[in-house]
């Protein structure tokens, strides 16, 4: 006698329950079942994905899966720009990477994902928010990576600004600026102060 319990019929029976798999595997080709049985496995992962993800922060703008539009229309650098942001994964964002801080922009708000929709020190001239993220219309996205990346140039103008009057300060107090920063302009009144990009960069590391 058979044990069914062990035996290939059994396995298909708990494939059928498992999946929910409505169609009758003594009645359907293999095609057919082949089609059915990849289509109800991806219907189950994605159902249990979207059970875990509800309350992960990085994944709060993914609410639908699947491949959009978007990563075939856009270029190689605007897609991973894109999922960037979609993910959270934006490092130049504070609040993306565990830290609470100010906005150097507007100085008003936390630096969060969110807040650059709304922030006052940025121009957001096609009124986009938070559902711009997970929008599958190629251009919205487009709109709204432009709107980053304003963003980003933006807080660097004011990390610059704020190293330039850093350095100003710190020069004042030594007595002169070349004892600072090589490479600046004569007479220069400290309104336009000239510093070397490299000296720059080297003091925002341990602002930024």
């Amino acid at each position: 006698m058979i044990d069914l319990q062990s035996s290939w019929y059994s396995e298909i029976k708990t494939v059928i329950e498992t999946l929910q798999i409505k169609q009758d595997p003594e009645s359907t080709s293999k095609q057919e079942w082949k089609t059915a049985t990849k289509g109800a496995i991806q219907e189950k992962v994605i159902a249990e994905a979207k059970e875990k993800i509800i309350g992960m922060k990085k994944l709060r703008f993914v609410k639908n899966f699947g491949q959009k539009p978007y990563i075939t229309e856009m270029t190689a650098h605007e897609t991973i720009e894109t999922l960037r942001l979609r993910l959270n994964m934006t490092m130049y964002i504070a609040g993306n990477i565990g830290k609470e801080e100010l906005c150097q922009v507007c100085k008003k708000e936390k630096q969060t994902t969110e807040h650059v929709f709304d922030c006052t020190g940025l121009q957001n001239c096609n009124n986009l928010t938070t559902d711009s993220l997970q929008s599958t219309e190629t251009e919205v996205l487009r709109k709204t990576l432009k709107l980053f990346q304003g963003y980003e140039k933006k807080r660097e103008e004011e990390l610059l600004r704020a190293a330039s009057e850093l350095v100003e300060s710190a020069a004042k107090k030594v007595g002169g600026r070349k004892r600072i920063v090589k490479g600046h302009k004569e007479g220069d009144d400290g309104e336009g102060l000239k510093i070397r990009e490299g000296a720059v960069k080297e003091l925002i590391k341990g602002m930024d």
